[in-house]
């Protein structure tokens, strides 16, 4: 029981909508009463998961592979043996492969397809890949027969409980006495590009000890490993840099990267997300974690434009899994539908509600715990900037870490804040502790503060972009969560208009970039903006943002297309395109200019967002 004291006008009406239960009423000129909180109340929002007792986590596996295939190669008889396992009993497979060929961005062309023996039904299946028809001079497209090469394979599986056949993708590396030899399997990436330094990353299939060769000179992680992380420094601002990549002493592929100009006024980048399995089978579900079609030609047209990076804030997979095989393999997924253009341009992720790593316990859900979280997943497999916040403290030791996913990086005269709405996921919070979908956590909230504040004091310093995965103000498709849930949770409404004050405090914040709509959307938050339904919440507070800011929703990166509603802001809105679409963004000193393209490179909006 809690007494609190309300102005006269608050109403009876009002106080049932906001949930609150009362006991006691007394007129007088300050109308008074004594209430339970339950629905004002945040519960166990932001403390420590409250699990049930004497209960343990169930395992559901949605991905039809048990595990990654097993390659190994006969090199007597020159073929190649996959064995495969899955979940379910699923038609004999078949395997599609063939070489890469040499390129800026190379891509693998698929030459020939061997089909499982056996008819009938299994989890188990070998499939034997004849290699010796690669030397052949009709098909030796990279010499071979005289050095060897990678050969990359794409698995069709058909599964009988949806009827549909999805595709999964591997490579291995053969020398030319057909012998297997360390092989990249994902990446090489560049990461953390700046004007005298960058990161590049890869994954190789067996530990080996790794190199980058610039110029002459090595630079290497200094340990044999499966994942390798290779920072470079002492570079020349503005130049573009050919790199190879040696492991096991042998060159493995020549790339290139370009570092920040000194000065860095003129640049571009590009912005999309939400990039989760999508409807049409083929490439479009690819693996059972995302839309390889449409990612790969969206990233595609990006880089011919001239992108110097990527944002990318959220839903790169399907997720919601709770085996960490499938989580992390959804990842990769994603990493090999990215690579081509990853070894070339930096991709700043971000964490959406997809990306999700769950024990689960009947209808209740809560990410891992370290070091098992989503979180935690997620920074092994991206190499992000590590100056974010420390785990939240209202959660104690059960709260995850911000590391990888929550971080900021300058380019040029520009600030780039990633922060993330998708922290601590419980799916209900208010009972069970940990956060809700949407909700910006205390301890992070006081860092983007920090940081767009010490960004404000910095002369360089001419704008400030955020991205993150849920928008504050949703316009079709997310009206029930977000950070809106249809205005119907005051917390939540306060906590937006906490978040959207700090962002409109400052005059540099240009835009802030979101997703979770599968859609795009153009939308200028400023004084004239109506923020609350006439029968929903409203503080006693209301936002007045003290400087115009956009908020750009590009969720459109693969996953199903979401159309407008009619939320109160509606008016606010200046474009909106339902299909599939990037952002492409010209920094040119002081002025910022967007366009934005569809999955064919169709212009469908475009505008100086600094007027």
């Amino acid at each position: 029981m809690k007494k609190i004291y309300l102005v006269k006008g608050i109403t009876v009406d009002f106080l049932k909508f906001c949930c609150i239960k009362i006991t006691k009423i007394k007129q007088e000129e300050f109308m008074w009463i004594i209430i339970i909180l339950n629905g004002f109340s945040m519960g166990n929002l932001g403390k420590p998961y409250i699990y049930p007792e004497n209960a343990h986590p169930e395992e559901h596996r949605k991905l039809l592979l048990l595990q990654e295939p097993t390659v190994s190669v006969d090199s007597e008889n020159r073929k190649a043996i996959i064995e495969v396992k899955t979940t379910i009993d699923v038609p004999p497979i078949g395997i599609y492969y063939g070489l890469y060929f040499p390129g800026v961005i190379k891509t693998p062309q698929f030459r020939r397809l061997s089909r499982e023996k056996k008819e009938e039904n299994s989890k188990e299946h070998i499939v034997i890949l004849p290699l010796d028809f690669l030397e052949n001079p009709k098909y030796d497209r990279c010499n071979f027969k005289e050095k060897g090469g990678v050969i990359y394979y794409r698995l069709e599986i058909r599964n009988p409980k949806y009827n549909v056949n999805t595709f999964f993708g591997g490579r291995f590396r053969v020398d030319r006495n057909y012998k297997r030899v360390p092989c990249i399997i994902l990446g090489p990436f560049v990461d953390q590009i700046g004007s005298c330094s960058a990161i590049i990353s890869w994954e190789t299939d067996t530990s080996c000890y790794g190199e980058i060769i610039i110029r002459g000179k090595s630079y290497s992680d200094g340990e044999e490993s499966r994942m390798h992380e290779v920072k470079i420094g002492g570079l020349n601002p503005g130049e573009i840099y050919m790199y190879l990549v040696i492991i096991g002493g042998e060159v493995r592929g020549e790339y290139h990267f370009k570092t920040v100009p000194k000065n860095g006024n003129n640049f571009e980048f590009a912005v999309l997300c939400d990039s989760r399995a999508g409807s049409g089978g083929g490439e479009r579900y690819y693996g059972e974690s995302c839309n390889y079609y449409i990612l790969t030609r969206l990233l595609l047209d990006a880089y011919n434009r001239g992108s110097d990076f990527i944002l990318f804030p959220g839903d790169l997979v399907n997720g919601y899994v709770s085996c960490e095989f499938e989580f992390r393999y959804q990842l990769k997924n994603w990493k090999r539908a990215t690579e081509g253009i990853g070894a070339s341009i930096p991709i700043y992720e971000g964490m959406g509600n997809h990306e999700a790593l769950l024990d689960i316990f009947g209808d209740m859900e809560f990410d891992k715990l370290s070091p098992h979280s989503a979180e935690n997943i997620f920074s092994l497999e991206f190499v992000n900037p590590l100056n974010g916040p420390l785990p939240e403290e209202s959660m104690k030791e059960m709260a995850p870490p911000y590391t990888e996913n929550v971080y900021y990086f300058d380019y040029g005269n520009s600030m780039f804040i990633s922060f993330n709405t998708n922290y601590a996921y419980c799916s209900n919070p208010l009972k069970y502790g940990g956060n809700l979908e949407g909700y910006v956590m205390d301890g992070q909230l006081d860092w983007i503060d920090r940081v767009i504040k010490e960004a404000d004091k910095n002369s360089y310093i001419k704008h400030i972009f955020l991205f993150a995965h849920e928008p504050s103000f949703p316009n079709g498709g997310h009206l029930g969560d977000a950070q809106w849930y249809h205005g119907k949770k005051p917390f939540v409404i306060e906590r937006k208009d906490e978040l959207w004050r700090i962002i409109s405090n400052s005059k540099k914040v240009v835009a802030v970039f979101y997703g979770d709509e599968h859609n795009y959307h153009r939308m200028l938050v400023d004084s004239s903006t109506v923020f609350y339904e006439e029968d929903g919440y409203v503080p006693q507070e209301k936002l007045v943002p003290k400087n115009p800011v956009w908020q750009i929703v590009s969720g459109g990166a693969g996953a199903p297309y979401h159309t407008q509603e009619d939320p109160p802001w509606s008016e606010s809105v200046h474009a909106f395109y339902p299909g599939y679409n990037y952002c492409f963004i010209w920094v040119k000193g002081d002025t910022v200019k967007l366009t934005a393209y569809n999955e064919v490179g169709e212009l469908i909006d475009e505008c100086v967002l600094t007027d």
